[in-house]
């Protein structure tokens, strides 16, 4: 799990930054834009269960 996270966060940024820059240029959304955007969902469904596991085992740590 520790070494999924870092491996799941760029791919999940990185293609909402490059949207970003192309709305920005004030380009069209195509499919240079539209792929990446699909292909960073799966790093999003496999971050954010693992950042909720950590605060979660953050907060029975404390306790």
């Amino acid at each position: 799990m520790h070494a999924a996270m870092p491996s799941a966060l760029p791919g999940a940024a990185a293609p909402w930054m490059r949207l970003a820059r192309s709305f920005q240029e004030r380009s069209e959304f195509n499919e240079q834009t539209g792929g990446p955007l699909t292909m960073s969902l799966p790093c999003l469904t496999l971050l954010m269960p693992g950042i909720q596991r950590f605060i979660v085992a953050r907060r029975e740590e404390r306790d």
